[in-house]
């Protein structure tokens, strides 16, 4: 066996592996003699004790006996069936993790690859990143772009302690033990270790992340001596940017231990801190408070049209004081409220009347043959129209029993068991009503009370009139919760419904606005729930910055039959910032516009001063509105910021614009009226203790007209 091909392929697999090129496993094959299976023998039973030709310092008993000690899988050539999992299984922990560079299609990563992927450096393995990049290509559906390096923490697993490398999640991941490390620094591989290129449409620019080693620098230039790796650079250049990110950690290979970060080319949108002149606390160096913000944005709500009323300043309650008109031999009488549509019907109301009817002759019967119903508006105000408060006859075949029948025959003095009538008023527009009608409530009584006027005929052909009216108890309309920083709403009076906008924070902690992907703020409108991150914010300054026009951006719209709203992004293009968001919503009968002021996110370098957006006044948008009108009762006028009627929200409680502004003009005054002192300190010290006194007053005046209303 001294020249034997196969001794030398074991003699050149074991140079390799003790190199860190290959992973060794065996598969030991058996044979069958006479239908029983033989497992694999090693080929012999002794070895020679004498070296190859190929490879003189070594017995061959020593080779052999070193390439036999690893792990292996004992098969039977006739069924391979049930080892092939523990084959897959095998090469996907022990030669795929090191070697995975080398595959083409990195997409068909088996599951158990996946599992040990997900326990190693996966979100709940908590690894100890050094450096972690994320940048959304914003020429490219702000496609995320990652890289990640850092130290395997996970215990009881085989890369624990490990350098490791990730690109795009488990795209592309590699381990390194110090041992590596020392081998690629011999020069066996090249610096540029990984380079992932996206996929992107004709005409947009190239993308890319790559990886690669820092080496220490040589001595020499001629120097051929090994060059120790010392860190891993990440550059990432998405599409819109004409170079890449460059961020390099730097690590002592050792001890795998992180020593420091450098940045190389930086691409990312760094906001600045605004300053405005007027605002003292702008001026200052730390700002620790997390809502503040130097912007002046409008604090009120710019309206049009008309509003829904306050439910409970509107409650109307049904008259019961009808009496029987005609007939002086029967008198009915009402039994409970009258309901409304106790089951849901799309073209008409339904109303469910319960009354008894009494004999008021002593000694003589009644029989009532026939029945018809009417109805009308009760006009309470003055405003209906003459065809709304004549009587309109509801067609017979609306009107049927639910208890009780005709004929009906009432005993002499007598009274007959309740009864139960259902009428269906006919409201062809009913059919697109909202859902504050299906139960319980009138869609034509929304306008005003409705009268149903039920009309007896018995058999002597005398006739009797009853009328019973339907109010609709109050709306619980949407309101504001406690955590809602700005609430908008927009009523629909056809429909009776509120429409709203509400923003609430998605963080308090004022640390936490300068991480790109953390989430800001959220809104809710009709039909939609999002939210904005700080990265989201650069994304639409970029946008600005390829419009010098573009200050304000729709960020978002929703269009329906019964309503309509938008969002727009204000930017300040000087300090790379998005800082406020203007909301219009409006339905047929009402326009709101108002504004959501976004605090200081992102970095916070030195004082910069501010610039607003070129953005269209919301007088301008409301001129443009033409509100429905309706006629009805249920009605509350509200009108634009030109009255004093508008309202501002403070917490949760409107209060007039006139009371803000009297305090707000007396604080001014107060501030102004202040001496600068040499020490700032005594300075701000002063101006709260005369801030907390007109706060005060503010509150009183709040209490006050609380409880006048």
């Amino acid at each position: 066996m001294g020249s034997d091909n196969v001794l030398k392929e074991f003699e050149r697999a074991l140079e390799l592996q003790r190199g860190g090129q290959i992973e060794i496993f065996s598969l030991f094959v058996g044979t069958h003699v006479d239908g029983n299976l033989k497992p694999f023998n090693g080929f012999a039973d002794t070895w020679p004790d004498h070296s190859s030709s190929s490879l003189p310092q070594k017995k061959i008993s020593e080779t052999m006996a070193e390439i036999f000690a690893f792990p292996g899988i004992h098969i039977d050539p006739n069924d391979i069936t049930p080892k092939l999992e523990m084959v897959r299984e095998r090469f996907g922990l022990t030669v795929w993790p090191k070697y995975r560079s080398y595959w083409q299609e990195l997409s068909k990563i088996d599951k158990a690859r996946q599992d040990h992927l997900a326990k190693t450096v996966g979100y709940q393995a908590n690894p100890d990143k050094w450096l972690e990049i994320d940048l959304n290509d914003y020429d490219y559906d702000c496609r995320s772009m990652r890289a990640a390096v850092g130290r395997v923490t996970a215990k009881n697993n085989e890369e624990e302690g490990k350098l490791f490398v990730m690109v795009q999640g488990f795209d592309f991941v590699m381990f390194w033990s110090s041992s590596d490390l020392e081998h690629i620094a011999s020069g066996l591989e090249q610096d540029l270790f990984h380079e992932k290129k996206y996929e992107r449409p004709e005409g947009v620019n190239p993308a890319f992340v790559r990886v690669s080693w820092v080496r220490k620098p040589s001595e020499s230039e001629t120097t051929t001596t090994t060059r120790q790796i010392i860190g891993v650079e990440i550059a990432i250049k998405p599409s819109h940017s004409e170079i890449p990110h460059i961020n390099r950690v730097y690590f002592d290979s050792k001890q795998m231990k992180k020593l420091s970060t450098e940045l190389i080319s930086d691409i990312i949108i760094r906001e600045k801190r605004p300053y405005n002149l007027n605002d003292t606390a702008s001026s200052t160096n730390i700002i620790n408070d997390f809502s503040y913000s130097p912007y002046e944005v409008p604090n009120i709500v710019y309206t049009k049209g008309s509003f829904l009323p306050d439910p409970k300043d509107n409650i109307l309650f049904a008259r019961k004081d009808f009496k029987t008109e005609g007939s002086k031999i029967i008198r009915i009488k009402q039994n409970g409220n009258v309901l409304a549509n106790p089951s849901n019907r799309r073209d008409g109301d339904i109303f469910e009347i319960s009354f008894n009817v009494l004999n008021l002759i002593e000694n003589k019967s009644v029989c009532i043959l026939e029945m018809k119903a009417d109805w009308q508006y009760e006009d309470l105000t003055g405003k209906l129209k003459q065809e709304d408060v004549s009587w309109e006859s509801v067609p017979e075949n609306n009107i049927y029993f639910v208890s009780g029948k005709l004929p009906l025959t009432i005993q002499g003095d007598g009274m007959s068991d309740k009864i139960v009538v259902r009428v269906v008023v006919p409201a062809p527009d009913r059919t697109d009503c909202g859902s504050s009608f299906n139960f319980q409530r009138s869609w034509l009584a929304r306008i005003a009370p409705v009268n149903i006027r039920l009309r007896f005929e018995d058999k002597t052909g005398e006739e009797s009139t009853q009328v019973f009216q339907f109010c609709n108890p109050g709306v619980p309309l949407t309101e504001p919760s406690r955590d809602d920083v700005m609430f908008l709403f927009a009523d629909d009076l056809r429909r009776y419904e509120r429409y709203a906008i509400r923003c609430t924070w998605q963080t308090k902690e004022f640390e936490y606005l300068k991480e790109p992907d953390r989430k800001v703020f959220e809104v809710r409108a009709p039909g939609r729930c999002f939210n904005m991150s700080v990265d989201d914010m650069r994304y639409y300054v970029y946008l600005s910055s390829k419009n010098s026009e573009q200050t304000e951006i729709e960020w978002a719209t929703s269009t329906e039959d019964d309503f309509s709203w938008k969002a727009y992004l204000l930017i300040d293009r000087l300090c790379k910032r998005v800082y406020a968001v203007k909301f219009v919503l409006q339905t047929p009968h009402t326009m709101s516009i108002g504004y959501f002021k976004i605090p200081l996110y992102g970095e916070i370098s030195e004082p910069f001063a501010l610039s607003y957006s070129k953005e269209i006044s919301p007088e301008s948008i409301l001129e443009q509105f033409n509100p429905v009108e309706v006629v009805g009762v249920e009605l509350s006028e509200k009108s634009n910021n030109n009255n004093d009627n508008n309202s501002v929200v403070v917490g949760n409680q409107k209060v007039e614009n006139q009371t803000i502004s009297s305090v707000t003009q007396e604080i001014q005054s107060v501030v102004q009226s202040l001496t600068i002192k040499e020490d700032p300190n005594v300075l701000f010290s002063e101006i709260k203790s005369h801030l907390d006194q007109k706060f005060d007053l503010l509150n009183e005046k709040l209490r006050v007209l609380s409880t006048q209303k």
